[in-house]
């Protein structure tokens, strides 16, 4: 489905989130409080926007990781980051996010946006053992909420952070109008 709406995707998930997924893209990357020296792994990157939020931040990870399963959403993405010179910052990957093939603390943060939704059998023990976090270990505890929402990032000095503001958040976009 995703490599047949590829060309559109972008637009589409501007316009149906009246543009409020820019916004959480950059309070997620703000939340990781990153200080230009991080790789960071997107997994389920789809055209890379969590990933390009992450170097353009100011400071940005030093080098971001795009892992997603549809190739014409990298293909997409591949596209953007050409256009803005972001490829040799940005790497993007075809590969499954629950089968990750990065050696354990090969990276200091992950971040997964919408996709997460389209993950079965999410366990976070692998994800977690990817990442070395900024302080040089994760806390699975505080981790081990984060699929109780539709966007994390799995840092430990960020996640509690992160899924406290992404549950208001949700809770605000349900009440009725």
């Amino acid at each position: 489905m995703f490599d047949a709406i590829a060309d559109n995707y972008d637009f589409l998930n501007h316009l149906l989130s009246a543009g409020i997924d820019r916004r959480w893209r950059r309070r997620a990357i703000r939340s990781l409080a990153l200080t230009g020296s991080e790789r960071v792994l997107d997994l389920c990157t789809g055209t890379g926007d969590l990933a390009i939020a992450a170097v353009d931040a100011r400071p940005g990870a030093a080098r971001v990781i795009g892992v997603d399963f549809a190739a014409a959403m990298l293909r997409v993405g591949a596209e953007k980051l050409r256009q803005r010179q972001l490829d040799r910052s940005v790497t993007l990957v075809r590969g499954d996010a629950t089968r990750i093939p990065l050696a354990t603390g090969s990276v200091n943060g992950i971040t997964v946006a919408f996709g997460i939704r389209n993950v079965e059998n999410i366990e976070l023990e692998p994800w977690l053992a990817i990442a070395n976090s900024f302080g040089g270990s994760t806390d699975k505890d505080k981790a081990a909420g984060a699929t109780d929402v539709g966007f994390a990032g799995l840092t430990a000095s960020a996640t509690e952070l992160l899924l406290e503001g992404m549950r208001r958040l949700d809770e605000e976009t349900r009440k009725p109008e």
